[in-house]
């Protein structure tokens, strides 16, 4: 598993992503259907937004989640020439040094003559994208993402073998990040949200969402699920582990992986940790995840 090569995106502020996405970026409700538009006409497109009016924390939230090293470019799609979220959203993000465009719906002459222009100069951003610096990386280069929707369940067989993991990982310089982490991990600091981690290791996330993992850099989330899910987010891809065998038969198209077995011994943990580790491998190499062959790219402010 040591020996597995990964491929990553090197971005003009250093960061590395494992993935080469456009964002397209709504400042009001108003615009995004043509955001979504414009989406449609550009590879790897991430459409996401403001689900109310933007105030100071709205605009903090979406920032950091366009500033995820996944992202390579932005185009914000305002209202118009005077959205200030729009050029707050330009300026935090051009910071990062990575390219930038702003579409203002009503002075750019509507939906239609929007969308077009969106679509044009996203083209041209994601054009751009793949002759970035492509490099390889390895587990050392990645920030790990790990929520559990359920720590005190009973019916999550896959605890034991998602221990094995962090560890197996962090030994390697991996740096993981927990939401819901049981209680018998040792972590080195809780994160509060866009707060970063100093170093490799285990953290722990103040908020216990698919944001605050991104807004801290998880280039992917795992998903450990005795119930099930059919979500997954934007951003970064999720690997969805079912501790429970007949859930995971019953949602085979949405679950990655089933640890149900995990439970019953040190080997079954062992290979099922390996299972884990492998798909994780797989995916940040680029492989899609169940929901992001779905399409499945929900998220919350």
């Amino acid at each position: 598993m040591e020996g597995n090569i990964m491929h990553g995106y090197l971005r003009p502020d250093g960061t590395i992503g494992i993935r080469n996405s456009i964002a397209v970026i709504y400042t009001c409700l108003q615009v995004r259907h043509v955001a979504e538009q414009i989406a449609q006409g550009i590879p790897r497109a991430e459409v996401f937004g403001f689900r109310e009016n933007s105030n100071t924390i709205h605009i903090s939230v979406i920032l950091e989640l366009s500033k995820h090293p996944n992202i390579a470019a932005a185009v914000i799609v305002g209202l118009d020439d005077e959205d200030e979220a729009a050029s707050q959203l330009a300026d935090g993000i051009s910071k990062t040094g990575k390219p930038t465009a702003v579409i203002q719906v009503l002075s750019d002459g509507g939906t239609v003559k929007a969308a077009l222009k969106g679509i044009r100069v996203g083209s041209v951003l994601a054009r751009q994208a793949d002759d970035g610096n492509r490099i390889p990386i390895s587990l050392a280069d990645l920030v790990i993402g790990i929520i559990y929707d359920d720590p005190s369940g009973t019916e999550n067989a896959a605890y034991p073998a998602i221990k094995w993991v962090i560890s197996w990982i962090t030994a390697r310089r991996c740096t993981v990040i927990g939401c819901g982490l049981p209680d018998t991990l040792t972590v080195k600091e809780t994160l509060s949200f866009g707060q970063k981690p100093s170093a490799p290791g285990l953290y722990l996330a103040e908020n216990t969402s698919f944001s605050a993992l991104l807004a801290s850099g998880a280039h992917l989330i795992v998903l450990v699920s005795g119930k099930g899910s059919v979500t997954g987010s934007i951003v970064a891809p999720v690997i969805k582990v079912c501790g429970n065998s007949e859930v995971y038969r019953r949602l085979y198209d949405d679950m990655d992986l089933d640890a149900g077995q995990a439970a019953d011994g040190a080997e079954a943990t062992l290979e099922t940790g390996r299972n884990i580790l492998g798909r994780l491998v797989d995916v940040a190499a680029g492989e899609p995840s169940k929901a992001e062959i779905l399409q499945h790219k929900e998220y919350a402010l």
